[in-house]
């Protein structure tokens, strides 16, 4: 059966005594917890900052990409902002697809960085193509005029993993094609979750 503590906290103490010893996804699922907390759990940042650091000297591909992050956030005192993006690329070299979103967007914004319009197109293409459903949904725009199967291919992806944008715009395009049944089947849900494009074809 399903996994009964003894002691509210004792998962916490289970997942820490394991990083502890060096597993791997141990470490990834400590420092998760550490820094979002969870209902039983309070977030402590610090703590959480030693296991992205701890998984970063293993060459974990998500803990190097958080901890790039972190270090642009100011959160690690002393380090600088080549080094956050000195990590983000060796997330990107892992081919870890979030990595390879935030470094696209980076590239396309110059934020950090020169801004580089063809390498963002590059990178978005890459996080698509392991799978990251909002690089997906960036990809199918690029080829929205020069490539309609490239497009339709890519937002499918990024549709069926219910990307919010994705599921707006496609909501969009059944309307622009009088199915309103359908276009408020993916406009609903993605203007409950935030979207700004959903919100904008809803009004």
């Amino acid at each position: 059966g399903p996994f009964q503590p003894k002691y509210l906290n004792e998962p916490e103490v289970l997942y820490r005594t394991a990083a502890d010893q060096g597993y791997l996804k141990a470490i990834r699922k400590y420092a998760h917890l550490k820094y979002h907390g969870s209902s039983h759990i309070c977030p402590e940042r610090n703590i959480a900052l030693q296991y992205i650091h701890k998984g970063f000297l293993r060459h974990d591909p998500e803990m190097t990409f958080m901890h790039s992050q972190m270090i642009e956030m100011g959160l690690v005192p002393k380090a600088t902002i080549d080094q956050a993006m000195d990590c983000l690329e060796l997330a990107v070299k892992k081919n870890y697809a979030p990595a390879q979103l935030s470094y696209g967007l980076h590239l396309f914004s110059g934020r950090k960085i020169e801004q580089k319009l063809a390498d963002a197109a590059y990178f978005f293409e890459l996080a698509a193509i392991n799978g990251n459903a909002t690089a997906q949904f960036y990809t199918a725009l690029q080829y929205m005029k020069d490539s309609p199967d490239e497009f339709l291919s890519y937002l499918k992806s990024s549709v069926e993993q219910s990307e919010d944008d994705a599921c707006a715009f496609q909501g969009k395009l059944f309307f622009q094609n009088g199915d309103l049944q359908n276009a408020l089947k993916l406009i609903q849900p993605s203007c409950e979750h935030g979207s700004i494009l959903g919100l904008l074809t809803m009004a």
